[in-house]
């Protein structure tokens, strides 16, 4: 176990290291809206991934893993079981529920150390700000609240909830932190709000 990882200030300074390398690096391109070249949720997250691992490799041992869209846990796949009472979010969202009321689900990010019993450090949802599906982001919210339940299977330190600025404005294209959750709640901001 990476105990920095643990540290909220110390993820959040790896964060917004990562945020500005990326911004400099290629959010200028990367985040134009998608009728001018922007890229899609997925390659912003990809690349984000490169630059979490640049900033964090000097301090944080090898066996800890950035891996974007990730599916599994051990050798079989990332599911969210017992989703019967959210069932409607997830209807919203264009998801459906296994016949035993279960979800595969694969986070945009995660930091953890690879296997079944981790641990597990971060979680990331991102959503561009041209993406204004309210179903799309709150099924995210849910998903890193229950990622972050001490309840539940994953038990992840951290969930972050990113929101990328897709803009012509060049000054505003950014990357941002929305809410970070901590124990299936929100911790920050206080009260978080769906847009």
């Amino acid at each position: 176990m990476y105990l920095p990882l643990r540290d909220l200030d110390v993820v959040k300074r790896y964060l917004n290291q990562a945020f500005e390398n990326f911004r400099t690096a290629e959010g200028q391109w990367m985040l134009q809206p998608r009728r001018q070249g922007g890229e899609s949720e997925t390659a912003i997250s990809d690349r984000l991934v490169l630059h979490l691992e640049a900033v964090m490799r000097p301090e944080v041992p090898n066996e800890v893993h950035v891996n974007p869209e990730y599916r599994n846990l051990g050798a079989g796949p990332k599911i969210l079981d017992d989703m019967g009472e959210y069932a409607e979010i997830i209807a919203a969202a264009k998801r459906n529920l296994r016949y035993n009321r279960s979800i595969g689900i694969r986070p945009d990010i995660i930091i953890h150390q690879p296997g079944q019993f981790g641990p597990n450090y971060l979680v990331i949802e991102l959503k561009k700000r041209s993406n204004r599906s309210s179903k799309q982001r709150r099924f995210d919210r849910l998903k890193l609240e229950l990622l972050t339940a001490s309840s539940r299977e994953y038990r992840y330190e951290f969930g972050f909830e990113l929101r990328a600025h897709d803009s012509s404005d060049t000054k505003k294209r950014k990357i941002e932190i929305l809410s970070i959750w901590n124990n299936g709640e929100v911790i920050w901001p206080r009260v978080a709000q769906v847009n």
